[in-house]
C-alpha cells in the first residue's frame, strides 16, 4: 500500500515536472495557481490514502460525487 509521501511524490512528479504544467512552478507569474496546485496535490494524496485504507471503490466515489452535484443543484434552485 502506498504511503502519503509516495502518493504526494507521484503527484509532484506528474504535474510539476511535466512541461504542460509549467505555470505551476512560477510563483511570480501566478502565485494563486502555485499555492492552489500544491494544496490540491497534498489534499488528494491524503484523500487517496484514506480511500485505499477503507477499500471504497472508484465507482462508489463517482456515484457519491454525482449525487452531491445533483443535491447541490437542487439546493441552488431553491
Amino acid at each position: 500500500m502506498y504511503t502519503i509521501k509516495e502518493l504526494r511524490q507521484q503527484q509532484y512528479d506528474y504535474h510539476l515536472r511535466n512541461e504542460r504544467f509549467s505555470d505551476l512552478n512560477d510563483w511570480r507569474k501566478s502565485p494563486y495557481t502555485f499555492l492552489k496546485a500544491r494544496f490540491y496535490m497534498n489534499l488528494s494524496a491524503v484523500l487517496v490514502r484514506f480511500l485505499l485504507m477503507t477499500g471504497i471503490s472508484p465507482n462508489t466515489v463517482t456515484i457519491v460525487y454525482i449525487f452531491l452535484g445533483v443535491a447541490g443543484g437542487v439546493l441552488l434552485a431553491l
